[in-house]
């Protein structure tokens, strides 16, 4: 049954009520309804529900290959080589998380910056994460370990992280997010399946600066959601700033920090802080470590 609205010209549409479609989840409307210049038919969009542990995949190994030194486990998809970022070399072998039905195997995928020379702090993580197919550089052959990360390119980085087929995301999930944006598809992916979310007002903001304790709660429900075990590795020393970490984000910057995964700076958290480039390319390396070794280790 059609629903009908009369609106004057150049103003919103009241959104219909959200529609259910057994099997499928509903992320919105197929048209923008906040300003009507001329008649318009909306239509529902649904997505199929993800399998999380199966996209996730299963703990695999390879034998590491002398001749093939900081080989990456890849497989190929057509014409096109395929990295996984979720991989890691364990005395000899090299762990993943692979799906039964894929032929993987060790490649080189060496990776280089006109800005990040060998023996810089941040070499390992940016090359660990750009030759895992995480992280990108710019036209120009810069990385820019110094530029600030932004909410859109953080959900960017999750959804490669876990090579996330966001292809049927199109529709506006934000008020702020336009579909056919560069970050569309990825921010209407991590919000449906729950890892992000807005920031009020049914904004995203998605060029603002991503923060520490915003990026804590987003990790912590990636791993939740992906169910990742990650290596404990005890109590933390308190931080001083713990009165100023939102209540919204307090446990997930205990597991963060529990886990070895964000890190505090100067015996502060600094909730509210932004992250660089270099920075983040470091938590995330951190994290696939973590979650490969721990897995290695309760396989036994």
């Amino acid at each position: 049954m059609l629903d009908t609205q009369l609106v004057a010209n150049g103003y919103s549409a009241t959104a219909p009520n959200s529609p259910s479609r057994p099997g499928f989840i509903f992320i919105g409307w197929d048209a923008d309804i906040t300003r009507i210049t001329e008649n318009t038919t909306i239509k529902p969009a649904f997505v199929e529900p993800i399998d999380a542990r199966a996209l996730r995949g299963e703990l695999r190994s390879l034998p590491a290959n002398p001749d093939i030194p900081n080989g990456i486990v890849a497989y190929d998809d057509g014409s096109t080589t395929i990295y996984v970022p979720f991989s890691h070399e364990i005395d000899g072998h090299v762990w993943f998380f692979g799906k039964p039905d894929i032929e993987y195997y060790l490649k080189a995928n060496p990776k280089g910056f006109n800005d990040i020379a060998d023996g810089q702090w941040w070499t390992d993580a940016i090359m660990f994460a750009a030759e895992r197919g995480v992280y990108q550089g710019f036209a120009d052959g810069s990385f820019n370990p110094n530029g600030l990360v932004t909410r859109a390119q953080f959900a960017t980085v999750l959804t490669r992280l876990i090579m996330a087929d966001h292809s049927a995301y199109t529709t506006r999930v934000f008020a702020d997010v336009t579909p056919g944006a560069w970050y569309s598809q990825q921010i209407a992916w991590t919000y449906v399946n729950g890892i992000v979310e807005g920031v009020g007002g049914n904004r995203f903001n998605p060029n603002g600066y991503v923060t520490r304790q915003q990026m804590a709660v987003m990790i912590n429900r990636f791993v939740n959601l992906f169910e990742l075990d990650l290596l404990d590795k005890g109590n933390p020393d308190p931080i001083k700033d713990a009165a100023s970490v939102a209540a919204w984000a307090t446990e997930a910057v205990s597991a963060m920090r529990r886990y070895g995964i964000i890190t505090g700076m100067d015996g502060a958290f600094v909730p509210q802080g932004n992250s660089t480039r270099a920075q983040v390319a470091t938590v995330l390396q951190r994290l696939v470590v973590s979650a490969i070794e721990e897995a290695a280790r309760i396989s036994g």
